[in-house]
């Protein structure tokens, strides 16, 4: 047999390290796509939906409800599809600005005005 790259306490710790890292990252890319919005109910559409997403996960894995987390698993999946709907202005503006490599600093929109990018 081989012999362990890590030891097996610090193999756990570096998978929870990379969990966070990746919980942080995702964080900011959605932080910074909801920053381009100038609308408050976009905020509290996002907010809904990260309540939604935690629900789903402590019904299914702390509480192992099936029916129900079956039922918040789809639940999520629409909102997802609605909220791409909804907020389809902030994603264009992200998605253009990332085509144009405007993605840090400030840019000009079509009428000459300056407009915020992620960053």
């Amino acid at each position: 047999m081989g012999v362990p790259l890590l030891p097996a306490a610090i193999g756990p710790a570096l998978g929870r390290l990379a969990l966070g890292l990746d919980l942080l990252l995702v964080g900011l890319l959605v932080y910074g796509v909801l920053s381009l919005s100038e609308d408050r109910r976009t905020l509290t559409l996002a907010r809904g939906f990260v309540v939604l997403l935690l629900a789903n996960v402590v019904v299914q894995r702390v509480l192992q409800l099936q029916l129900l987390g079956f039922v918040l698993d789809k639940l999520a999946i629409g909102a997802a599809v609605a909220l791409a709907v909804i907020l389809q202005p902030e994603l264009r503006r992200v998605l253009e600005a990332l085509g144009s490599g405007r993605l840090v600093g400030r840019s000009v929109d079509g009428g000459g005005r300056p407009t915020a990018a992620i960053g």
